[in-house]
């Protein structure tokens, strides 16, 4: 089994316990979803949901009562489990967070629409959160990730996230 699923499903089932632990009963607990093709979050209450599983690249979410809800983990951009109201409102971005995008190509990442005046730290994290390359005073030239095995790695640019798989 490939071993981006086994990080994943550990990584999801110690947010499942901790959550089990440090929520109120008695607010609605939701699974709050993200996804790359989808123009709106998806929310699902977490009473509906059977069980979650990972098979063959895919997030499958069985429900109580509907058809299963299946997402491409390379579309995955979030999974959030909370109790807080679920609405249309988003968090505001920074202009260049809105202008940034991170590609890799021939084992470098490459970074268009960042400000090269300006200075951040890059730091690359695994799925199960170890930190594997930082690069102070990073000012948006590419980065070689050859080195890195094939997988999907978290990058961090001062208070920016962004998910790329090599």
């Amino acid at each position: 089994m490939n071993r981006t699923i086994q990080h994943a499903r550990r990584l999801l089932a110690a947010i499942l316990l901790a959550i089990a632990a440090l929520t109120d009963a008695r607010a609605e607990q939701q699974l709050y979803i993200v996804t790359t093709d989808a123009t709106e979050p998806q929310a699902v209450s977490l009473a509906d949901i059977r069980k979650m599983t990972f098979d063959d690249g895919q997030l499958v979410v069985t429900l109580t009562d509907r058809e299963p809800l299946t997402l491409p983990l390379a579309t995955l951009q979030k999974l959030n489990f909370t109790t807080a109201d679920i609405t249309a409102i988003r968090a505001q971005q920074s202009p260049n967070a809105k202008a940034l995008r991170l590609t890799i190509h021939d084992g470098r990442l490459h970074a268009s629409g960042w400000d090269a005046s300006r200075r951040a730290a890059l730091t690359v994290y695994s799925t199960d959160g170890r930190r594997l390359l930082t690069v102070a005073g990073w000012q948006g030239e590419d980065i070689d990730l050859s080195q890195l095995p094939r997988a999907v790695y978290i990058i961090g640019i001062d208070s920016q996230t962004a998910k790329i798989a090599r």
